[in-house]
Parts: C-alpha cells; structure tokens; sequence
C-alpha cells in the first residue's frame, strides 16, 4: 500500500459545507416576523438578503425557516457571522437538534437531486441537438 500525506491549510476558504439555492425559501424572526429571502443554505448555516442591514455580526437570531409561507423548521438559533456592503448577511446554525438536522440534511439532499436531474436532461438535450 502506498504512504500519503494529506495536509490541510487552516486559512482554507472553502465552505464547511454545500450550498444550494432553493427557491420561496424565507428565514423569518420568531420575535417580529420579518422574513427575508435566504440566498443560499447548507448544513452549517445560511445566508439572507437584508438590504437594510439591519442585524450585526455576533447577533443571536431565532428563526422560523419556511418555504412558500409555510413553517419547515421552527426556532432555529443562528449566530450573524457576516454582513456584506450589498445587505447579504450570513449565519452560522447554533445547536440545532438531530431532528432539524436530519430535516435540513434531506432538504438540501432533494435541491442537489433536483439539479443533477436538471443537468443532466439539458446535457442529454445539447447532445440529441448536435
């Protein structure tokens, strides 16, 4: 069997995780209900446009996670790691329980599905078209 060495830069800025864009999804704050549209979401955490930049870094957040206006997962704790200039601000999941995570992980398991599926049938259509 052949050695190897495998090494990892600790200043990596590659995601913990996958993101995936899911359309009609919203983070809406338990305390006031102001939804925001989410821009991308992963296992890890997600990230929303506020173009009023209305939560800073550090902030602790409880958030309804609801699709077309219906709850898909209520009171997730997220923590703001970042606000960008353009009003997108990031969050990291804060103890999310086994039963969330499970539910998160299948979400974002049926968008990749979704667009392989896609991928695929316009791959499958430039290839019958040339």
């Amino acid at each position: 069997m052949d050695d190897f060495e495998f090494t990892m830069d600790s200043e990596s800025t590659q995601r913990a995780a996958y993101r995936t864009r899911i359309p009609g999804l919203e983070a809406a704050l338990m305390d006031s209900g102001e939804a925001y549209p989410i821009l991308d979401l992963s296992a890890t955490g997600l990230s929303y446009l506020d173009p009023d930049k209305r939560h800073g870094r550090g902030e602790v957040l409880h958030l309804d996670l609801t699709i077309a206006k219906r709850i898909f997962l209520e009171d997730v704790v997220a923590k703001v790691m970042r606000v960008a200039d353009d009003g997108s601000t990031g969050v990291a999941f804060e103890g999310l329980t086994r039963q969330k995570e499970l539910r998160l992980d299948k979400l974002i398991l049926e968008a990749q599905k979704r667009l392989i599926a896609q991928r695929k049938k316009t791959e499958n259509q430039n290839g019958k078209s040339e």
